[in-house]
């Protein structure tokens, strides 16, 4: 990219990243929704739901309430090294990198999932799961 051309791209502001996450947090639970709802049941469903919700919620508030006293808005693992120590920080530095990666095989298994539906519809066969799997590889790696 010419630098001329790096000049114009415009960054997402905090807002307008927190509402890109939220959309694809909310979209990937929507996703899913129908399927665990039907297997766990509409009312502990609901239940789950709820709970997630006030516990994130707390959750939320108690970083915020931490990173208000500590200056220059740290990061989460900036947080943890001044309440733990460098231990604490690497805790969490590792329970973020597990999160993430398992972001990412989650939407990585439900990619190739979709991807062997539409295969296996399409040419009315049963595709191995692992050929699907292997094309998806070469795909996001292009």
């Amino acid at each position: 990219m010419k630098q001329s051309e790096v000049q114009y791209i415009k960054k997402l502001g905090p807002w307008g990243t927190y509402f890109s996450t939220l959309k694809g947090f909310v979209a990937i639970g929507l996703l899913y929704m129908p399927k665990n709802s039907l297997n766990g049941g509409w009312g502990f469903t609901i239940f789950a739901m709820l709970f997630s919700f006030f516990v994130t919620y707390y959750c939320v508030i108690k970083l915020v309430e931490a990173r208000d006293k500590i200056p220059n808005g740290p990061s989460y693992s900036e947080i943890c090294l001044v309440t733990m120590g460098r231990t604490g920080k690497y805790i969490v530095d590792v329970f973020i990198f597990v999160m993430q990666l398992g972001f990412v095989i989650g939407l990585s298994y439900f990619a190739i999932t979709s991807m062997k539906s539409v295969v296996d519809g399409i040419f009315t066969v049963e595709t191995p799961i692992i050929y699907i799997g292997k094309e998806f590889l070469v795909l996001i790696t292009i």
